[in-house]
């Protein structure tokens, strides 16, 4: 772009001289952000996904593991934490004499960048299995296997020594003798969800189910006994768990949802 360099045999020779026009009006930061994100094997609409968000300039310039934390998030064309490691460790076997410069460098293999990019994948990855909770130690395990490929150790209480950083993508939970982490956006889900059911638990529904509880109960009952008070108190035991099953607005819907089946199989 700047000359500097002969390219007689290039391919593209003839449309050098077009695109120096458009690198040198090419804003500063916007160069950086372009330079940064060419050291990374990683496809073409990720790029310009990011060259095409501004706000997000410095904070990709700062931490380049932003890139796979994203991706992971999202499941948009997924890069891992190993490919943005070649492009911001410096290796001059592979880089030359262009290596990563701050503040993109990353220097140690526990950055805390790094390890948070290691958290995100771990949290990601056990969404498959249908668990949004992962226990410290379980994260833990599973960063000091990823350091054990580069002989390194996790650093003792490393989590909560980086609690701060780590608690920008992720949310601590912790109880009296454990501690789990989980990604904010589902914890996120879990408090409106929550605040959802309790509103819906706290009213009562505007059209009561209609049912004889007793008789359906004794019905399903075989070999009832009326004269057994172990059975009477069985039966009333249901019936008012039916009718309290039947009262709120958070359970009633799935009573209405099977009578509608019900009904839609007798048609069938």
């Amino acid at each position: 772009m700047k000359g500097e360099l002969s390219l007689p045999d290039s391919v593209y020779k003839s449309e050098l001289t077009h695109y120096r026009i458009l690198w040198k009006n090419t804003l500063s930061n916007q160069r950086q952000v372009l330079e940064l994100l060419s050291r990374f094997e990683i496809n073409s609409e990720v790029i310009k996904w990011w060259f095409d968000s501004p706000d997000c300039y410095d904070e990709l310039l700062n931490n380049p593991y932003i890139i796979s934390e994203e991706s992971l998030i999202e499941n948009y064309l997924p890069v891992t934490t190993e490919m943005i490691d070649l492009g911001v460790m410096a290796d001059p076997k592979i880089q030359g004499k262009w290596t990563p410069k701050a503040p993109s460098l990353v220097e140690s293999v526990i950055d805390n960048r790094r390890i948070r990019s290691f958290i995100i994948s771990k949290l990601v990855a056990s969404l498959c299995d249908g668990d949004t909770l992962i226990s410290a130690n379980e994260i833990e395990l599973y960063i000091k296997d990823c350091l054990a490929a580069d002989n390194h150790q996790l650093p003792y209480n490393y989590l909560m020594s980086n609690k701060e950083f780590i608690e920008e993508k992720t949310v601590y939970l912790n109880t009296d003798d454990r501690c789990a982490l989980q990604l904010k956006e589902y914890k996120e889900i879990d408090d409106y969800l929550r605040k959802i059911f309790k509103g819906r638990a706290s009213k009562d529904v505007k059209s009561p189910v209609k049912e004889d509880w007793n008789t359906i109960v004794k019905a399903s009952i075989d070999d009832y006994n009326e004269a057994n008070e172990r059975c009477r108190n069985a039966v009333a035991d249901q019936v008012k768990a039916l009718e309290m099953f039947c009262s709120k607005r958070l359970l009633c819907w799935q009573v209405q949802l099977e009578q509608a089946k019900l009904q839609l199989s007798k048609l069938s």
